[in-house]
């Protein structure tokens, strides 16, 4: 049985592609690790960047009528009424 994988082993190594074989194996792990690293680098910054918008994200807060909202027309323009939200908070 050994003498099978070692009868392969010199055909492989008297073969004048062998060479060849063996650098485009060296070439392929080469690229498969480049690959796999540089999908982790951008898997991560991506991660930090979702992170980061959640973290800085603004929400929609309620009041609970501390403010109250005044809405006055600050130019007509044509058929449009440019409005304008004012928000004053309240006399307690």
């Amino acid at each position: 049985m050994m003498s099978k994988y070692k009868e392969k082993i010199e055909e492989l190594r008297k073969s004048t592609f062998f060479v060849n074989k063996l650098y485009l194996i060296v070439l392929f792990i080469v690229l498969i690790i480049t690959d796999g690293t540089l999908a982790l680098c951008s898997f991560l910054s991506y991660i930090i960047i979702y992170l980061w918008n959640i973290l800085t994200a603004k929400l929609p807060i309620d009041n609970n009528g501390r403010f109250k909202c005044v809405t006055k027309v600050y130019r007509i323009v044509e058929d449009h009424e440019l409005k304008v939200d004012i928000w004053y908070p309240n006399q307690e």
